[in-house]
């Protein structure tokens, strides 16, 4: 193993689809940000204003692909798109 930082080490691996937080579902438990190997999941607040708690949301251009944030959740609200529909805002 290098030295480099994670980012730097995975860039070059990055696949065609890319994780979609379901917000409408997102309990802002924060699970799928400790699995992450580039960090590109953060905490943002919730949009709507019945609910307290803070929700998930991924930095798609930062996202490889990897699938291990839909594996983790326990809520099951992560799914994977691909790249292309994300670039092009059909998501």
């Amino acid at each position: 193993m290098t030295n480099e930082p994670k980012q730097q080490l995975t860039a070059k691996r990055k696949l065609n689809i890319v994780a979609l937080i379901d917000e409408e579902i997102c309990t802002g438990c924060e699970v799928c940000i400790e699995f992450c190997p580039v960090d590109c999941i953060i905490i943002v607040p919730n949009s709507n204003p019945d609910l307290i708690n803070n929700i998930c949301r991924v930095v798609q251009q930062d996202c490889i692909g990897c699938k291990l944030c839909v594996k983790d959740c326990p809520w099951e609200c992560i799914s994977m798109v691909p790249r292309e529909r994300q670039q092009s805002g059909d998501i």
